[in-house]
């Protein structure tokens, strides 16, 4: 029955699976997420300099703040559907791209259940409110049209996979890497019957076009006798995190050790330490969050050769970089989290897709009892990722929620109160509050001040003119404190 489905049966069926997910969360709203919806709010209101100045990477909060412009939906449900959005179209050119590669129609269906399989899209990352979907949307984008070019080098194509990736961009500046680096890769791999000048040139239209404006906003400036000003939100962060990098990597880890020996060998192999210690976290994360399922399927398709070799290669490339990409800002940040590898994972997913082919067409050719068991065990690994992922996503509802419902039911004015927590911000709907520091905002002396215990210093440090009247706790640990003034 599957096998009849087509593309808007299958994004119909992501869709729901994305609502779903959504609520399943109870409203949840990540950290990140509070600092996008409030900058959003600015956005609502009018208030360009005070958004800005929130975030200076600025298009996901404009697009929340305009989706809740124009429905009057609360900016959370707005940030939830752009991200879906987002997510729709990035799955929309994942399969597009898998039917470029093959002319096989049940490709498609390999793509959605590789997709509705994938944890770390759908378990850990589909309901949060995250740049990263409309990251994932222009990657996606570009990744398909640049596989086209590559087969039908027209300006358009080369003008597509450019663009794309900006837009990309414009929700996390570093897939800008990829207009980058990928004109010189075409120098050695140029599009069909295309020569690598002629490849090159195409790359780079965008590029030379962007600086050719910016040449021309610099002469206007210049002649109108006015100091260049432009704000280029995070785009120096393209010369300074190498930088930043590059010192990081010859600092050696501050690794102690109360073993003689031990510490002698950290002592004399510092950088090796840090290289083979890092390495190894990310190999470990990257395996453990693609999962067996999909490694497999990476394996079958490899195995049996089941992409051709100049798409093989594209879909190599372009993995390598985001390798790359993804282990710089490691290195840098030091913050392991999945989905700063999630741009990898969208493009192992392409041959883990083959592998899933594979599966399908061989248990279509197998014979009665084997085709039913084969089948009924399939059908049941696949059911049981799908349900890992639909049922699994952070099932019980923030406590946050219950601090602003108490409030409410005690009849306390919101407005009068002081959150130190961006989540209890978003939840109260006080976005205009800065996330301040405790000791700023007592000298406004708010009526009520609710903290989140983790603040303990701030606590004790609590004046005597404020009372503490209620507490929360969770799983035997106090987690918000509520104060009154006396």
């Amino acid at each position: 029955m599957l096998k009849k489905l087509s593309f808007p049966h299958f994004l119909s069926l992501l869709l729901i699976a994305s609502v779903w997910v959504v609520y399943n969360q109870h409203g949840t709203v990540n950290d990140d997420g509070g600092l996008y919806i409030r900058q959003a709010y600015f956005f609502a209101q009018g208030d360009l300099k005070t958004a800005i100045s929130i975030f200076n990477w600025p298009l996901f909060g404009f697009l929340i703040g305009t989706l809740h412009q124009l429905t009057n939906i609360p900016l959370l449900y707005a940030a939830h559907a752009i991200d879906v959005i987002c997510f729709l179209i990035a799955a929309l050119f994942f399969l597009k791209t898998l039917s470029l590669l093959t002319k096989d129609k049940n490709i498609t269906l390999a793509g959605f259940l590789v997709i509705i399989t994938s944890l770390p899209l759908i378990d850990d990352y589909l309901a949060m409110v995250l740049r990263d979907h409309g990251m994932w949307a222009g990657f996606m984008a570009g990744v398909y049209y640049f596989i086209k070019w590559h087969r039908t080098p027209s300006l358009f194509n080369a003008l597509a996979w450019q663009a794309c990736f900006i837009i990309g961009a414009l929700f996390r500046p570093e897939v800008l890497i990829f207009n980058l680096i990928l004109p010189a890769v075409t120098l050695f791999n140029p599009p069909k019957d295309q020569s690598k000048t002629q490849g090159f040139i195409q790359s780079i239209t965008l590029i030379l076009i962007g600086l050719g404006l910016l040449a021309i906003f610099g002469i206007y400036q210049a002649t109108a006798g006015h100091a260049l000003k432009l704000n280029l939100g995070r785009l120096p962060e393209l010369y300074q995190r190498p930088l930043a990098l590059v010192n990081q990597i010859l600092t050696p880890l501050p690794v102690q050790s109360s073993n003689i020996f031990l510490k002698s060998v950290i002592d004399h192999y510092p950088h090796v330490f840090k290289f083979g210690f890092l390495s190894t976290v990310i190999v470990y994360k990257w395996i453990i969050a693609m999962g067996l399922l999909h490694l497999a399927a990476i394996y079958t398709a490899l195995k049996y050769k089941l992409i051709g070799k100049p798409d093989l290669k594209i879909i190599k490339t372009l993995f390598l970089i985001a390798i790359i990409v993804s282990t710089a800002n490691f290195f840098h940040i030091f913050v392991d989290t999945n989905r700063y590898w999630l741009t990898s994972y969208w493009l192992a997913y392409f041959i883990a897709a083959f592998g899933f082919l594979y599966w399908i067409k061989k248990i279509s050719s197998l014979n009665n009892p084997i085709k039913f068991f084969s089948s009924g065990l399939f059908t049941l690994i696949v059911l049981l990722y799908v349900i890992i992922g639909l049922f699994d996503s952070k099932p019980h509802r923030p406590q946050e929620l219950e601090v602003i419902d108490w409030l409410k039911t005690q009849h306390i004015d919101l407005e009068k109160v002081f959150f130190n927590d961006r989540r209890l911000i978003i939840y109260a709907q006080r976005y205009e509050i800065e996330d301040a520091e405790l000791s700023e905002a007592l000298q406004k002396q708010p009526a009520y001040i609710v903290l989140r215990a983790s603040q303990l210093q701030d606590i004790q440090e609590m004046p005597s003119a404020y009372q503490q009247i209620m507490q929360f706790s969770l799983e035997g640990k106090v987690r918000f404190v509520v104060y009154k003034k006396q």
